[in-house]
């Protein structure tokens, strides 16, 4: 994913946000594939944001160890050591979870001076006392005892481990006084009133912090949180063991001093600004605050505070193949101060992420890079213009790989490209199955070249022999087991069997019966379809009829001869036969209709 982009800025974020995989990634990219990383300051960042002794900061060109000039107060720090049988899991690289505990109680010590204390005690059921409170120089060259804790018993009793360690720290005349307490986030038994015993250590100025071997969804994750919380500490989970030594280290970098300097500074800027920009001017408003760190001697400081301390606030540096920037001040927010303001502080925040991208990738005058498929691997070429005297028998080209697969860390490795002919240089690079490369050319003046990703989707063993015939493989592979080969994919739907599938005709049947049912509740109450049907059968009225219009000739016939009397011709009609019934009569289907018409309009 990172290889789409030409730099990363990370601005103001805590570490552990990001996590420890992200970070190793992000390092590794920037160092053998050519990216460029920019890192910002605020409270979230550099040391108080978790960055110390993460894998990130060896990328970074400043760098964040304790030092005692820095330090206005003594520490007295008792660790508490989770020592139950589930230590005794074994984690990659050979060690089991106690090993990894007892390596970061000794970083803990490496990183304290000689004017801090420090005991360890070892909890299961009990809590057993393995070096007493004393002052750090009687301890340095004794690490075999903190080293020497094995795992055994039960699960740590919580209240007795606060207890062992309460009792240690009384009576210390230091400064800080801090409890670090780790155990498993799954198996932390018996706390008992540990409110009560936590808040009489707050009392007496003593803080608790605790790091937990599992994550925030463990069963006991909440106790361990509630214990940080009433303790005035921090609390760090991690399910990867191989993170404890560091969050040793963090809890005790950050318990040890404050790095978050809130006195406004004035930015001093040094000779190298015209390496970051020409357009910048000399002077710029004070930054509202910044993180303490320190220059590394590679590297490069644009800008440094105007104070006793004189930290960098502005500096670069080249990381491998790549490239790091960092401005400890805060970039935006309540603490950017008036630097946020400046007149130019877009030319400024724009530098810098021109420096983070990189200078535009086009190769180098006279040079190809090239990268094709091969069987099992991938082949890169560089291909030379010979005709250029400078460019005849160019030596110290080299390919950085970087590999990664799911869950592992990523692995690099630097191989030199050798002359394949007069005027190419080239090297195959195999593939495993699963596993990405990105491949970056390295030339001699420093200049690199990065590659596009690549990938293969299958393992090397399951590939077509050289110069095989797959078709013809295709179809041995179809006539042994009794199928055919379909080279065409249209004919796949003609050679598809048909075949009967049965259609439940029950829902079609429910929904006529429905629609029947209303419409028989229509036709009861309007009587629609039976008034149609009545009209079209019955025939139309004699009244209704309109005779023939006689010709004159007709109607003169039609006058009665002489002796005829007038009255005949308005005879009455015959009566009606006996059996009809009278015209005037309506039977009571009709009569009922008729009165529902009439409601109904």
């Amino acid at each position: 994913a990172l290889a789409g982009y030409a730099g990363v800025v990370i601005e103001n974020t805590r570490a552990d946000r990001l996590g420890a995989g992200a970070l190793q990634m992000i390092e590794a990219w920037v160092r053998h594939a050519g990216g460029g990383l920019l890192l910002t300051g605020g409270r979230n960042a550099f040391g108080v944001g978790g960055y110390y002794r993460s894998a990130l900061e060896p990328a970074l060109p400043v760098t964040m160890e304790l030092r005692r000039e820095h330090r206005k107060f003594s520490m007295a720090i008792v660790v508490a050591l989770d020592r139950s049988g589930s230590m005794m899991a074994s984690v990659p690289g050979g060690k089991t979870k106690m090993d990894l505990a007892n390596l970061g109680t000794v970083e803990v010590l490496n990183m304290l001076s000689g004017q801090d204390e420090m005991g360890v005690i070892a909890v299961d059921s009990l809590a057993h006392v393995v070096v007493n409170r004393a002052p750090v120089d009687t301890l340095r060259g004794d690490e075999r005892r903190i080293l020497g804790i094995q795992s055994m018993g039960g699960g740590i009793f919580i209240y007795e481990a606060l207890k062992a360690a309460a009792r240690e720290l009384n009576g210390s005349t230091a400064g800080v006084r801090h409890i670090l307490l780790f155990a498993d986030a799954a198996d932390s038994e018996e706390p008992g009133n540990y409110q009560a015993l936590v808040a009489t250590a707050a009392a007496a100025g003593i803080t608790v912090s605790v790091v937990g071997l599992g994550t925030p969804a463990d069963s006991d994750a909440a106790l361990l949180k509630d214990i940080a919380e009433r303790g005035g500490g921090r609390c760090f989970f991690t399910d990867n063991a191989q993170e404890v030594p560091r969050l040793f280290a963090q809890d005790t970098f950050m318990v040890a001093r404050n790095t978050w300097v809130t006195n406004a500074a004035v930015p001093r800027f040094t000779v190298a600004l015209p390496q970051l920009s020409d357009a910048l001017p000399s002077e710029a408003p004070p930054v509202g605050g910044y993180n303490l760190c320190y220059l590394r001697p590679e590297a490069t400081a644009v800008a440094v505070t105007r104070d006793e301390n004189e930290a960098p606030l502005v500096a670069l540096r080249r990381h491998g193949t790549g490239r790091s920037a960092v401005f400890t001040g805060e970039a935006d927010g309540a603490e950017a101060g008036a630097f946020a303001r400046w007149s130019a502080a877009g030319e400024f925040y724009g530098a810098l992420a021109r420096y983070c991208a990189g200078p535009r990738q086009e190769g180098v005058e006279g040079l190809l890079a090239l990268q094709t498929p091969i069987p099992g691997g991938v082949r890169i070429t560089v291909y030379a213009d010979t005709r250029r005297s400078e460019l005849r028998g160019l030596n110290d080209v080299a390919v950085e790989t970087l590999r990664h697969q799911p869950g592992l860390p990523p692995r690099s490795e630097r191989l030199p490209l050798p002359w394949r002919t007069a005027d190419t240089m080239a090297i195959d690079i195999p593939l495993t199955g699963g596993e990405t490369l990105l491949a970056t050319v390295v030339y001699p003046d420093g200049r690199s070249e990065s590659l596009p990703p690549v990938c293969q989707p299958y393992s090397p063993e399951h590939a077509p022999a050289a110069g095989s015939d797959g078709a013809a493989a295709l179809a041995a592979l179809a006539e042994a087991t009794g199928g055919a080969q379909l080279a065409d994919v249209g004919s796949v739907w003609e050679a598809i069997p048909r075949g009967r599938r049965h259609v439940p005709l029950a829902p079609f049947f429910y929904l006529l019966a429905a629609v029947l049912f209303l419409f028989e509740v229509f036709e009861r109450r309007t009587g629609w379809l039976d008034g149609r049907l009545r009209r079209r059968a019955a025939p139309p009225a004699a009244s209704d009829a309109q005779p023939p219009t006689p010709s004159p000739s007709a109607a003169a016939a039609s006058v009665p001869l002489s002796g005829t009397p007038a009255a005949a011709a308005s005879a009455p009609p015959p009566a009606p036969s006996a059996g009809a019934p009278a015209a005037a009569e309506e039977s009571p289907l009709a009569r009922a209709k008729r009165r529902a018409r009439e409601r109904t309009g």
